[in-house]
């Protein structure tokens, strides 16, 4: 069995010890969160930056869709919610590291990693 990182290990605590209901609020809060810190401080300037933004997203969100319909079949928005989580913490990222587009690669990439290790624990 596969296992989160250390920094990682507290988030994957919360997560397992709250109800299916209450992450999904948590998830919410924190998206409106990162929503807000995207819109007053995301630009990616750069055509081939904003190129590689879109099909790292384009990737989260292929993942994101294609895993949580099988852990919540019935709930639509709850998957609707993870998608836009992927695609506003890629672009946190993103933001950080547009300097570098392998980096910012290197680590979305570690970051779904680690979003599938959580998402098979719930």
């Amino acid at each position: 069995m596969q296992t989160v990182k250390p920094e990682w290990a507290p988030l994957q605590a919360q997560f397992t010890s709250l109800t299916l209901d209450t992450r999904i609020l948590q998830i919410a809060s924190e998206l409106q969160a990162l929503q807000n810190e995207v819109e007053v401080g995301y630009t990616v300037t750069p055509s081939d930056a904003q190129d590689s933004c879109n099909s790292i997203l384009r990737k989260i969100e292929r993942y994101v869709e294609w895993t949580v319909p099988e852990l919540l079949p019935s709930r639509a928005e709850d998957a609707e919610i993870l998608v836009n989580v992927a695609r506003f913490a890629a672009r946190l990222l993103i933001q950080e590291k547009a300097w570098n587009n392998s980096r910012v690669v290197i680590e979305v990439e570690q970051w779904i990693e680690q979003l599938q290790i959580l998402l098979n624990h719930v």
